[in-house]
C-alpha cells in the first residue's frame, strides 16, 4: 500500500480530532485518534517537503521577471531619453557643451 493511501486510511479513522501537540492532542489516550493527528502532521510535513522545489522554482522565476522588468523599464527610458536627445539637436548640443566644459574644467 503507498504511504499516502495508507495515512488517508489511519486519518479517516479520526478526521475531526485534534492537530498534533495541542493540549487537546495530549490529553488524548493514546488511540487511534492520537495517532491519527500524528500521522497528519507527519503528511503535511511530506507533502509540504515535496512541493519546496517546485514552489521556490516559482518564487525564482517571479523574481526574475520582475528584475527583467524594470530592466526593459529602464532600457526603454534611456533609450527615449537618448532618441529625443537625437531628434532635438538644441537639447544634444547643450548637452555637449556641458560635459565639455566640465571636462576642461569650466574653462571654453
Amino acid at each position: 500500500m503507498r504511504r499516502r493511501e495508507w495515512a488517508r486510511q489511519l486519518m479517516q479513522r479520526a478526521p475531526d480530532g485534534p492537530r498534533y501537540g495541542t493540549p487537546e492532542w495530549e490529553a488524548l489516550p493514546d488511540g487511534p485518534e492520537k495517532v491519527a493527528a500524528v500521522v497528519r502532521a507527519a503528511e503535511c510535513w511530506f507533502i509540504d517537503g515535496e512541493q519546496t522545489p517546485l514552489r521556490l522554482h516559482r518564487e525564482i522565476n517571479d523574481l526574475r521577471a520582475a528584475y527583467l522588468a524594470g530592466e526593459t523599464d529602464g532600457f526603454h527610458a534611456r533609450r527615449d531619453a537618448w532618441r529625443n536627445g537625437w531628434s532635438r539637436p538644441e537639447l544634444l548640443a547643450a548637452e555637449i557643451e556641458a560635459e565639455w566644459r566640465e571636462w576642461v574644467g569650466g574653462v571654453a
